[in-house]
Protein backbone atom coordinates (compact mmCIF):
# COMPACT_ATOMS: atom_id res chain seq x y z
CA UNK A 1 0.00 0.00 0.00
CA UNK A 2 1.15 3.52 -0.76
CA UNK A 3 1.44 6.30 1.80
CA UNK A 4 0.03 9.78 1.20
CA UNK A 5 3.20 11.53 2.35
CA UNK A 6 6.24 9.44 1.43
CA UNK A 7 7.78 7.52 -1.45
CA UNK A 8 10.80 5.27 -1.88
CA UNK A 9 13.02 6.25 -4.80
CA UNK A 10 15.15 3.82 -6.83
CA UNK A 11 18.45 5.04 -8.29
CA UNK A 12 18.92 3.78 -11.86
CA UNK A 13 21.23 4.20 -14.82
CA UNK A 14 19.41 4.71 -18.13
CA UNK A 15 21.45 3.55 -21.11
CA UNK A 16 20.28 4.71 -24.51
CA UNK A 17 21.09 2.04 -27.10
CA UNK A 18 20.23 1.47 -30.75
CA UNK A 19 18.53 -1.22 -32.81
CA UNK A 20 20.29 -2.84 -34.63
CA UNK A 21 22.97 -3.01 -31.97
CA UNK A 22 25.81 -3.26 -34.50
CA UNK A 23 24.85 0.02 -36.14
CA UNK A 24 27.11 2.07 -33.85
CA UNK A 25 24.42 4.77 -33.74
CA UNK A 26 24.36 7.24 -30.87
CA UNK A 27 20.98 8.71 -29.95
CA UNK A 28 20.85 11.79 -27.73
CA UNK A 29 18.20 11.89 -25.04
CA UNK A 30 17.53 15.63 -25.09
CA UNK A 31 17.47 15.87 -28.90
CA UNK A 32 16.12 12.59 -30.26
CA UNK A 33 13.93 11.23 -27.45
CA UNK A 34 12.37 13.81 -25.14
CA UNK A 35 10.84 16.11 -27.83
CA UNK A 36 8.99 13.25 -29.55
CA UNK A 37 7.95 11.63 -26.28
CA UNK A 38 6.59 14.95 -25.04
CA UNK A 39 4.58 15.50 -28.22
CA UNK A 40 3.11 11.98 -28.03
CA UNK A 41 2.14 12.56 -24.38
CA UNK A 42 0.36 15.79 -25.31
CA UNK A 43 -1.49 13.97 -28.11
CA UNK A 44 -2.34 11.12 -25.67
CA UNK A 45 -0.92 8.52 -28.07
CA UNK A 46 1.97 7.23 -25.92
CA UNK A 47 0.17 4.11 -24.67
CA UNK A 48 1.84 0.69 -24.40
CA UNK A 49 -0.46 -2.34 -24.01
CA UNK A 50 0.73 -5.37 -22.06
CA UNK A 51 -0.60 -8.57 -20.42
CA UNK A 52 -2.59 -9.53 -23.53
CA UNK A 53 -4.01 -6.00 -23.73
CA UNK A 54 -5.52 -6.15 -20.24
CA UNK A 55 -3.05 -3.60 -18.84
CA UNK A 56 -1.33 -0.48 -20.16
CA UNK A 57 1.50 1.92 -19.41
CA UNK A 58 0.68 5.47 -20.47
CA UNK A 59 3.22 8.28 -20.81
CA UNK A 60 0.89 10.88 -19.30
CA UNK A 61 3.13 13.99 -19.17
CA UNK A 62 6.67 15.07 -20.00
CA UNK A 63 8.37 18.19 -18.66
CA UNK A 64 11.87 19.61 -19.13
CA UNK A 65 13.65 21.66 -16.47
CA UNK A 66 16.18 23.48 -18.65
CA UNK A 67 17.73 25.28 -15.68
CA UNK A 68 18.86 22.01 -14.07
CA UNK A 69 18.94 20.02 -17.34
CA UNK A 70 16.50 17.43 -16.06
CA UNK A 71 13.53 15.72 -17.72
CA UNK A 72 10.49 14.50 -15.76
CA UNK A 73 8.13 11.82 -17.09
CA UNK A 74 4.83 10.94 -15.39
CA UNK A 75 3.67 7.38 -16.10
CA UNK A 76 0.19 5.96 -15.53
CA UNK A 77 -0.22 2.19 -15.21
CA UNK A 78 -3.67 0.59 -15.47
CA UNK A 79 -4.55 -3.09 -14.95
CA UNK A 80 -8.08 -4.35 -15.58
CA UNK A 81 -7.40 -7.75 -13.97
CA UNK A 82 -6.58 -6.46 -10.50
CA UNK A 83 -9.29 -6.94 -7.87
CA UNK A 84 -11.53 -4.04 -6.88
CA UNK A 85 -10.30 -2.04 -3.88
CA UNK A 86 -12.05 -2.66 -0.57
CA UNK A 87 -12.56 -0.28 2.37
CA UNK A 88 -13.34 -1.40 5.92
CA UNK A 89 -14.81 0.83 8.61
CA UNK A 90 -12.46 0.67 11.61
CA UNK A 91 -15.34 1.03 14.10
CA UNK A 92 -18.31 -0.84 12.65
CA UNK A 93 -16.32 -3.41 10.68
CA UNK A 94 -18.47 -2.95 7.57
CA UNK A 95 -16.74 -3.47 4.21
CA UNK A 96 -17.34 -1.46 1.05
CA UNK A 97 -16.01 -2.52 -2.35
CA UNK A 98 -15.47 0.15 -5.00
CA UNK A 99 -16.17 -1.61 -8.29
CA UNK A 100 -14.63 -0.80 -11.67
CA UNK A 101 -16.79 0.12 -14.65
CA UNK A 102 -16.27 -1.31 -18.15
CA UNK A 103 -12.88 -0.39 -19.59
CA UNK A 104 -11.46 0.73 -16.24
CA UNK A 105 -8.58 -0.77 -14.30
CA UNK A 106 -6.79 -0.16 -11.02
CA UNK A 107 -4.47 2.78 -11.70
CA UNK A 108 -1.19 4.00 -10.22
CA UNK A 109 1.29 6.67 -11.28
CA UNK A 110 5.04 7.10 -10.96
CA UNK A 111 7.47 9.92 -11.72
CA UNK A 112 10.71 9.18 -13.57
CA UNK A 113 13.28 11.97 -13.23
CA UNK A 114 16.24 11.82 -15.64
CA UNK A 115 19.46 13.85 -15.79
CA UNK A 116 19.93 14.95 -19.41
CA UNK A 117 23.72 15.00 -19.05
CA UNK A 118 25.84 11.86 -19.26
CA UNK A 119 26.25 10.36 -15.79
CA UNK A 120 29.66 11.00 -14.18
CA UNK A 121 31.10 12.30 -17.43
CA UNK A 122 30.79 9.00 -19.33
CA UNK A 123 31.10 9.23 -23.10
CA UNK A 124 28.45 6.56 -23.59
CA UNK A 125 24.81 7.76 -23.46
CA UNK A 126 24.22 6.72 -19.84
CA UNK A 127 22.03 8.96 -17.69
CA UNK A 128 21.20 8.94 -13.99
CA UNK A 129 17.47 8.31 -13.49
CA UNK A 130 15.42 8.24 -10.28
CA UNK A 131 12.15 6.30 -10.28
CA UNK A 132 9.32 6.63 -7.76
CA UNK A 133 8.77 3.11 -6.41
CA UNK A 134 5.17 2.08 -7.09
CA UNK A 135 3.73 -1.45 -7.43
CA UNK A 136 3.28 -2.37 -11.09
CA UNK A 137 5.54 0.27 -12.65
CA UNK A 138 8.88 -1.51 -12.93
CA UNK A 139 12.04 -0.55 -14.78
CA UNK A 140 11.63 -3.56 -17.08
CA UNK A 141 8.10 -2.46 -18.02
CA UNK A 142 9.33 1.08 -18.78
CA UNK A 143 12.17 -0.36 -20.89
CA UNK A 144 9.77 -2.43 -22.99
CA UNK A 145 7.24 0.37 -23.28
CA UNK A 146 9.65 3.08 -24.45
CA UNK A 147 11.44 0.75 -26.87
CA UNK A 148 8.11 -0.34 -28.36
CA UNK A 149 6.67 3.19 -28.54
CA UNK A 150 9.65 4.44 -30.55
CA UNK A 151 9.24 1.49 -32.89
CA UNK A 152 5.54 1.53 -33.73
CA UNK A 153 3.67 4.38 -32.08
CA UNK A 154 5.54 7.66 -31.75
CA UNK A 155 5.65 9.94 -34.78
CA UNK A 156 9.37 10.52 -35.36
CA UNK A 157 11.91 10.96 -38.16
CA UNK A 158 12.93 7.87 -40.13
CA UNK A 159 16.39 7.55 -38.65
CA UNK A 160 18.94 5.70 -40.78
CA UNK A 161 22.60 4.76 -40.57
CA UNK A 162 25.19 3.58 -43.08
CA UNK A 163 27.90 1.12 -42.13
CA UNK A 164 31.42 1.46 -43.49
CA UNK A 165 31.09 -1.84 -45.35
CA UNK A 166 27.75 -1.20 -47.09
CA UNK A 167 26.55 1.35 -49.61
CA UNK A 168 22.85 1.48 -48.66
CA UNK A 169 21.43 3.14 -45.56
CA UNK A 170 19.47 1.04 -43.08
CA UNK A 171 16.74 2.06 -40.63
CA UNK A 172 17.55 2.30 -36.94
CA UNK A 173 15.72 3.23 -33.75
CA UNK A 174 16.50 3.71 -30.06
CA UNK A 175 16.20 1.14 -27.32
CA UNK A 176 16.21 1.71 -23.57
CA UNK A 177 17.93 -0.18 -20.76
CA UNK A 178 17.72 0.52 -17.01
CA UNK A 179 20.22 -0.84 -14.49
CA UNK A 180 20.14 -0.39 -10.73
CA UNK A 181 22.74 1.86 -9.18
CA UNK A 182 24.50 -0.02 -6.39
CA UNK A 183 24.29 1.14 -2.78
CA UNK A 184 27.45 2.76 -1.51
CA UNK A 185 27.65 0.79 1.77
CA UNK A 186 26.15 -2.02 3.83
CA UNK A 187 24.55 0.42 6.28
CA UNK A 188 22.90 2.35 3.43
CA UNK A 189 21.56 -0.87 1.88
CA UNK A 190 20.00 -2.04 5.15
CA UNK A 191 18.15 1.24 5.76
CA UNK A 192 15.20 0.28 3.55
CA UNK A 193 15.38 -3.53 3.79
CA UNK A 194 14.84 -6.15 6.51
CA UNK A 195 17.37 -8.96 6.73
CA UNK A 196 15.62 -12.37 6.91
CA UNK A 197 18.35 -14.95 6.33
CA UNK A 198 22.04 -15.63 5.76
CA UNK A 199 23.67 -18.48 3.82
CA UNK A 200 27.38 -19.35 4.06
CA UNK A 201 28.93 -21.22 1.12
CA UNK A 202 32.07 -23.37 1.17
CA UNK A 203 33.42 -24.67 -2.16
CA UNK A 204 35.98 -27.48 -2.46
CA UNK A 205 37.81 -28.77 -5.52
CA UNK A 206 39.40 -32.22 -5.77
CA UNK A 207 42.91 -31.10 -6.65
CA UNK A 208 44.18 -34.69 -6.99
CA UNK A 209 42.32 -35.23 -10.27
CA UNK A 210 42.84 -33.23 -13.46
CA UNK A 211 39.49 -33.97 -15.09
CA UNK A 212 37.18 -31.45 -16.78
CA UNK A 213 34.05 -33.44 -15.91
CA UNK A 214 34.56 -33.14 -12.16
CA UNK A 215 32.13 -30.80 -10.41
CA UNK A 216 33.05 -28.45 -7.58
CA UNK A 217 31.53 -29.63 -4.29
CA UNK A 218 29.56 -26.94 -2.46
CA UNK A 219 28.55 -26.92 1.20
CA UNK A 220 25.94 -24.47 2.48
CA UNK A 221 24.89 -23.47 5.97
CA UNK A 222 21.80 -21.28 6.30
CA UNK A 223 20.49 -19.20 9.21
CA UNK A 224 17.07 -17.59 9.64
CA UNK A 225 16.95 -14.12 11.19
CA UNK A 226 14.13 -12.98 13.44
CA UNK A 227 11.86 -10.11 12.49
CA UNK A 228 12.84 -8.10 15.57
CA UNK A 229 16.46 -7.58 14.49
CA UNK A 230 17.06 -3.88 13.88
CA UNK A 231 19.17 -2.28 11.15
CA UNK A 232 22.31 -1.66 13.24
CA UNK A 233 22.15 -5.12 14.87
CA UNK A 234 21.78 -6.75 11.42
CA UNK A 235 24.86 -4.91 10.20
CA UNK A 236 26.96 -6.05 13.18
CA UNK A 237 25.66 -9.62 12.78
CA UNK A 238 26.93 -9.73 9.19
CA UNK A 239 30.36 -8.54 10.29
CA UNK A 240 30.58 -11.24 12.99
CA UNK A 241 29.31 -13.99 10.68
CA UNK A 242 31.72 -13.04 7.90
CA UNK A 243 34.70 -13.19 10.27
CA UNK A 244 33.70 -16.61 11.62
CA UNK A 245 32.89 -17.91 8.13
CA UNK A 246 36.26 -16.77 6.79
CA UNK A 247 38.10 -18.50 9.65
CA UNK A 248 36.29 -21.78 8.86
CA UNK A 249 37.10 -21.71 5.14
CA UNK A 250 33.85 -20.35 3.72
CA UNK A 251 34.21 -18.15 0.64
CA UNK A 252 30.79 -16.65 -0.08
CA UNK A 253 28.00 -15.08 1.97
CA UNK A 254 24.45 -14.72 0.65
CA UNK A 255 21.82 -12.58 2.32
CA UNK A 256 18.05 -12.82 1.99
CA UNK A 257 16.00 -9.71 2.71
CA UNK A 258 12.48 -8.37 2.42
CA UNK A 259 11.82 -5.48 0.09
CA UNK A 260 8.56 -3.62 0.72
CA UNK A 261 7.56 -3.56 -2.95
CA UNK A 262 9.56 -6.41 -4.47
CA UNK A 263 9.16 -9.20 -1.94
CA UNK A 264 12.02 -11.48 -0.90
CA UNK A 265 15.36 -10.75 -2.59
CA UNK A 266 18.87 -12.18 -2.45
CA UNK A 267 22.28 -10.52 -2.53
CA UNK A 268 25.76 -12.09 -2.61
CA UNK A 269 29.12 -11.13 -1.09
CA UNK A 270 31.89 -12.81 -3.09
CA UNK A 271 34.53 -11.75 -0.56
CA UNK A 272 34.42 -12.09 3.22
CA UNK A 273 37.00 -9.39 3.84
CA UNK A 274 35.59 -6.79 6.23
CA UNK A 275 36.09 -3.96 3.74
CA UNK A 276 34.13 -5.88 1.08
CA UNK A 277 31.28 -6.49 3.54
CA UNK A 278 31.27 -2.80 4.46
CA UNK A 279 31.13 -1.64 0.82
CA UNK A 280 28.53 -4.28 -0.16
CA UNK A 281 29.32 -3.56 -3.82
CA UNK A 282 26.47 -4.77 -6.03
CA UNK A 283 24.64 -6.48 -3.16
CA UNK A 284 21.94 -3.86 -2.62
CA UNK A 285 20.49 -1.37 -5.07
CA UNK A 286 20.68 2.26 -4.00
CA UNK A 287 17.39 3.66 -2.75
CA UNK A 288 16.27 6.90 -1.15
CA UNK A 289 13.11 8.10 0.57
CA UNK A 290 11.23 11.35 0.04
CA UNK A 291 8.67 12.92 2.41
CA UNK A 292 6.12 15.55 1.37
CA UNK A 293 3.73 17.86 3.21
CA UNK A 294 1.04 17.60 0.51
CA UNK A 295 -0.71 14.33 -0.30
CA UNK A 296 0.58 12.12 -3.11
CA UNK A 297 -2.36 10.38 -4.75
CA UNK A 298 -2.21 6.78 -5.90
CA UNK A 299 -2.65 8.00 -9.47
CA UNK A 300 -1.57 11.61 -9.97
CA UNK A 301 -3.40 13.38 -12.80
CA UNK A 302 -0.55 15.90 -12.98
CA UNK A 303 2.99 16.28 -11.68
CA UNK A 304 3.28 16.37 -7.89
CA UNK A 305 5.60 19.38 -7.84
CA UNK A 306 6.83 19.02 -4.26
CA UNK A 307 7.71 15.37 -4.84
CA UNK A 308 9.36 16.17 -8.18
CA UNK A 309 11.44 19.00 -6.70
CA UNK A 310 12.72 16.73 -3.94
CA UNK A 311 13.65 14.01 -6.43
CA UNK A 312 15.43 16.61 -8.57
CA UNK A 313 17.42 17.67 -5.51
CA UNK A 314 18.45 14.02 -4.97
CA UNK A 315 19.55 13.64 -8.57
CA UNK A 316 21.62 16.83 -8.43
CA UNK A 317 23.23 15.71 -5.16
CA UNK A 318 24.18 12.35 -6.69
CA UNK A 319 25.70 14.15 -9.68
CA UNK A 320 27.60 16.54 -7.42
CA UNK A 321 25.92 19.73 -8.62
CA UNK A 322 23.77 22.33 -6.89
CA UNK A 323 20.00 22.18 -7.43
CA UNK A 324 18.36 25.45 -8.47
CA UNK A 325 14.68 25.25 -7.56
CA UNK A 326 12.33 26.95 -9.98
CA UNK A 327 8.85 28.19 -9.11
CA UNK A 328 7.75 27.95 -12.73
CA UNK A 329 5.29 25.06 -13.07
CA UNK A 330 4.60 25.51 -16.76
CA UNK A 331 5.63 22.77 -19.16
CA UNK A 332 8.69 23.77 -21.17
CA UNK A 333 8.22 23.81 -24.94
CA UNK A 334 10.79 21.83 -26.92
CA UNK A 335 11.64 22.24 -30.60
CA UNK A 336 11.13 19.09 -32.63
CA UNK A 337 13.94 17.61 -34.66
CA UNK A 338 14.14 18.03 -38.43
CA UNK A 339 13.17 15.05 -40.53
CA UNK A 340 16.72 14.00 -41.13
Amino acid sequence: MLSYYERNIDYLELELKSIPTNGNVRFRLNEHIIPHLKKAAEEKTAVFLTKNKTASLHVHSVDVDELNEIAVILFHYTDTNLTDPAFKNMTSGSVRIAGKTKGEGIAVSAHLVVDLNHFKGQRAPIHLALLEVVPGITKSLIERALTSLFNKTINRPKWTYKSSTESKSKPCRPSFSFNNLASESLSEGLKTRRLTGVTLIHKTNEDDFDEDDLITKETQVSYAIGASLKEEAAEQLLYRLSRKAKSKGYSTLKVQYDDEYRGTRTGKFNSLEEEAIKRATGVFCKRGKVYTESQIHQCQDSFHHQLVNKIKALICKECGVAYAESNNKEVTETTLLPQN
